[in-house]
């Protein structure tokens, strides 16, 4: 499992890990593969606080600290409402210039840190929604990768990777090398594989015991997996 992230995450030694404690099995799996590839690791639950002076390069959080952090951003880029009226028009033309972008990356750089190059949002019941994981890869400016696992259960068992078209409804994923995954007649996705724990919700299926984790998936296809996207998250994140 932990050598798989790594080589899911691209890790390596210069990588400074900043993690939200979650679920013991998440974090401790995040914690064991940047110990693997020689990284720093540490965890808070203040990530707001320490995000900007320990400059992260790995930023793992829950949702609703995503929402926070994107409250954040919004009320720099958004501090003086008069200026930002007057000149929106001039905003939108040079949205796409490099001083722009620039000056952005700098405020965002002052909460979150100017190494940042990767989100990742766990989740074990709903994913981000679609609308917010875009307005969140967006406004971090580096891709966020969704990683399912379902709590103690199963720790960590696909991560999204990163597509040219976007689905309707869903994101693609692909299962870690450890893990088996198969699709239950009623449209849930099944796993097996050795970090997997003794279930009360355990299925047979083929001689062997698969884990029912109950979450919904659209295709499983040639190792890839569209799982089930909300369009709102609870209204936690933006729609």
């Amino acid at each position: 499992m932990t050598s798989s992230l790594v080589r899911a995450l691209r890790s390596s030694e210069k990588d400074v890990v900043l993690a939200e404690p979650i679920s013991i099995a998440s974090t401790f799996t995040l914690l064991v593969a940047t110990m693997l590839c020689g990284g720093q690791f540490s965890f808070t639950n203040r990530v707001l606080e320490v995000c900007g002076s320990l400059q992260p390069t790995i930023l793992s959080a829950s949702n609703n600290s995503y929402f926070q952090i994107f409250n954040e951003l919004l009320a720099i880029l958004k501090a003086t409402p008069i200026t930002s009226f007057l000149l929106a028009p001039l905003r939108r033309l040079l949205a796409n210039t490099q001083y722009f972008k620039f000056v952005r990356q700098r405020r965002i750089s002052e909460l979150l840190g100017d190494n940042l190059r990767l989100a990742l949002s766990f989740y074990s019941y709903r994913p981000l929604s679609q609308d917010g994981h875009r307005l969140l890869s967006r406004m971090l400016g580096v891709p966020v990768s969704i990683i399912f696992g379902n709590t103690e259960t199963c720790g960590i068992c696909t991560h999204s990777v990163r597509w040219e078209k976007p689905i309707l409804m869903g994101y693609i994923a692909k299962p870690f090398i450890c893990n088996a995954l198969r699709r239950s007649e009623g449209n849930t996705l099944l796993i097996a594989g050795s970090n997997i724990a003794e279930s009360s919700r355990m299925v047979s299926e083929d001689a062997c015991k698969w884990f029912d984790s109950g979450i919904s998936i659209l295709i499983m296809k040639n190792y890839f997996i569209v799982h089930k996207m909300p369009r709102t998250y609870d209204s936690t994140m933006p729609a």
